[in-house]
């Protein structure tokens, strides 16, 4: 009887050591090594994440700033021989932007130009575009009527144009295309070109760009052989 006994709390024994190893095993595996790792993981993540995120800050592409002084030595084609000064003047003919893609053009008092010109009974016209347009401007540049011009500044920073007496005279009102080696336009300048000499003088116009470069408008519109 005493055996038996003694057997059974052998037994009972062996129950409850193995149940303590059990826990023993279940608390290391999981508290003490489990837990702690995935701790360590979700920690490295996050700093993976924060580093990512400050490159990502880094490599961010600054904002090209507009530079809208007026630097006249910032001119890729100026004339040495002429001090160029901001000045207004005025047009005899009138030019509307109906909307973003279209300009309507009257002519009423294009006689006042060039006298072989009458006014038809035709006096307005319209041009229609495939881009945008910013901004237009009806510019006159150095002494000659001949070189009345409209101006068209594009939504991309590019300018189109009109020479408008050749383009009455042969019928042929539409834009001429883009002006040459003139990107990123902001913004034109009427100013008078005053000889650095004893006398002498005209007028023309600058285009300036996003960086502040300026653009003698006259002696590029010359190059394009439309105002003989």
């Amino acid at each position: 009887m005493e055996t038996k006994k003694t057997n059974k709390g052998i037994i009972i024994t062996l129950i409850l050591f193995i149940i303590i190893a059990l826990v023993e095993c279940w608390y290391i595996l999981t508290i003490k090594k489990v837990i702690p790792d995935y701790l360590k993981i979700v920690k490295e993540e996050k700093v993976v994440e924060e580093k990512v995120e400050a490159n990502e800050e880094v490599k961010e592409e600054p904002k090209e700033e507009v530079d809208l002084s007026f630097d006249i030595t910032k001119c890729q084609n100026c004339d040495d021989d002429f001090e160029y000064v901001i000045n207004d003047f005025g047009d005899f003919i009138t030019a509307e932007l109906i909307n973003d893609k279209t300009v309507n053009i009257n002519l009423r008092d294009i006689s006042k130009f060039d006298s072989s010109i009458q006014t038809s009974e035709q006096n307005e016209y319209t041009i229609n575009f495939d881009k945008k347009i910013r901004n237009i401007y009806i510019i006159g540049y150095g002494l000659d009527a001949a070189n009345e011009t409209l101006i068209y500044l594009m939504e991309d920073g590019t300018l189109e144009y009109t020479p408008i007496i050749n383009a009455v005279k042969n019928n042929t009102i539409k834009s001429y295309g883009t002006i040459n080696n003139v990107k990123n336009v902001v913004s034109i300048y009427n100013v008078r070109k005053d000889y650095k000499g004893p006398v002498g003088g005209s007028t023309s116009y600058l285009a300036q760009s996003s960086d502040g470069t300026l653009y003698d408008l006259a002696n590029l519109l010359d190059k394009t052989g439309n105002y003989n």
